[in-house]
């Protein structure tokens, strides 16, 4: 397999087969955890326990970098390395030691009720409120809310 997981730390971790041969090493689903949907992703390298406890933590910033076919316009194919930016997985799960040298990670993305509250705490922060919103969901209300909160403020202040 030519695939490596980098960090922002500068760490790269190389893709190994993953102990289920009828699953790649790099694999993605979507779970219920707590009653919550969550997408996953699996990843199997060859490290220790304690240096993949250290970089596969909440909130890491990484990427999935693999070696794949590219076809150029004049339909030449050659390989190049691809980045797939997986920092939208930053919730850590499970680490497996499978005893043999390689370690299973799974981390997660948040799920919408988390990012809706990360959105609704940007807007208590004082940050932007992000224009792509579809449709007015309970978290949006809320957002009204807060912001029409905040012009009263900023009316009775002038």
């Amino acid at each position: 397999m030519n695939a490596n997981i980098k960090f922002a730390n500068g760490h790269v971790y190389e893709a190994v087969p993953n102990p289920v041969e009828i699953e790649p090493s790099l694999f993605g689903k979507s779970i219920t955890q707590t009653g919550e949907r969550r997408e996953w992703e699996r990843y199997t390298v060859e490290s220790t326990y304690a240096e993949v406890a250290e970089d596969f933590i909440n909130g890491a910033k990484y990427a999935v970098i693999q070696l794949e076919e590219v076809v150029d316009e004049k339909s030449v194919t050659t390989q190049e390395w691809v980045n797939y930016d997986k920092s939208a997985y930053c919730i850590a799960g499970d680490i497996v030691d499978h005893r043999d040298g390689r370690i299973t990670v799974y981390m997660m993305q948040k799920s919408e009720f988390e990012k809706q509250l990360d959105e609704i705490l940007s807007i208590v922060k004082g940050e932007e409120i992000p224009e792509n919103v579809r449709g007015v969901t309970y978290a949006d209300k809320i957002k009204l809310q807060i912001l029409e909160i905040k012009n009263r403020e900023v009316n009775k202040n002038v």
